[in-house]
């Protein structure tokens, strides 16, 4: 069973580096990583035959397309190694378990996906429509800054009476950006948008389009009832945004039924080193 690991990266090296090295504990795994391109490649550059540096990067701002092309950019040179599996994460995720014990529970359940997900409406409430129905533009690193560029742009949009509709009459559906997908159902959906290029037209304005994109097409396809709905990530939202932990969340994590946990404190490998000490990755 090989899974290939797909990371996004844009900040913190060292943190990155660790992660790296916890997941080439599984010898089958490939490893291949997007940093950012506002980011300096070198420093995150690890030196390992089974790590794989995407070189033709993406500028990717929060909330927008360029998330989605990074991710799929990912996917491309993945495809080429034919592995069981793409597992998604973010450079500041951390295991919780070894990399061996996600690899064992997808080997089990194969080919069926992991995606947490739900329509629009039962997921974000039906506000959360306006995200498909208007355009957004994310250009800018920020957070903050587009959360208010965007409020504007709804706003707009509700005056003018203009409300987009779903190519292929589709439902929207989202949920956590982080899944593991099986080769049966990426194949899937790369046929889909060969097919279906009004699809990857559409989202290019939708808003938090990688939340929705992957989730969207999978749910929509008869292939559904083969996906797994449950998160392989733990994480916390507090305000919109993802919590942070680190050694003083120790306790609160240990006993967690998750592989992988995000975020981790900013250049902090403390967390990770205690998991460690516990032979959670050296058995």
């Amino acid at each position: 069973m090989k899974i290939a690991y797909l990371l996004l990266v844009h900040e913190y090296p060292k943190n990155v580096k660790y992660l790296l090295k916890q997941l080439l504990c599984d010898e089958d795994a490939e490893i291949f990583v997007h940093v950012d391109r506002s980011a300096c490649l070198n420093e995150f550059y690890y030196e390992n035959r089974r790590i794989h540096f995407i070189r033709n990067r993406e500028r990717v701002t929060w909330g927008g397309y360029a998330m989605v092309k990074a991710t799929l950019l990912l996917i491309q040179y993945a495809n080429a190694y034919h592995p069981h599996y793409y597992c998604l994460l973010s450079g500041r995720d951390f295991l919780l378990q070894p990399a061996e014990i996600w690899k064992q529970k997808v080997s089990e359940s194969y080919p069926k996906t992991y995606m947490d997900g739900d329509t629009v409406v039962k997921r974000w409430t039906k506000k959360g429509l306006d995200r498909v129905h208007y355009h957004f533009f994310y250009i800018f690193k920020n957070k903050k800054v587009s959360y208010y560029q965007n409020r504007i742009v709804r706003k707009v949009g509700r005056m003018l009476h203009y409300e987009r509709k779903m190519p292929y009459a589709m439902t929207p559906y989202c949920g956590s950006q982080w899944w593991t997908i099986s080769d049966r159902h990426m194949n899937y959906i790369l046929s889909f948008l060969d097919t279906h290029p009004e699809f990857e037209r559409f989202y290019r304005t939708v808003g938090i389009p990688d939340e929705q994109f992957f989730h969207t097409i999978l749910l929509n396809g008869e292939c559904r009832e083969e996906v797994i709905n449950l998160s392989q990530t733990y994480l916390i939202m507090i305000d919109g945004f993802v919590k942070t932990f680190s050694e003083r969340n120790y306790q609160e994590l240990l006993g967690k039924d998750y592989v992988f946990a995000r975020k981790i404190q900013e250049d902090n490998t403390e967390l990770q080193k205690r998991l460690e000490e516990r032979n959670y990755f050296n058995g």
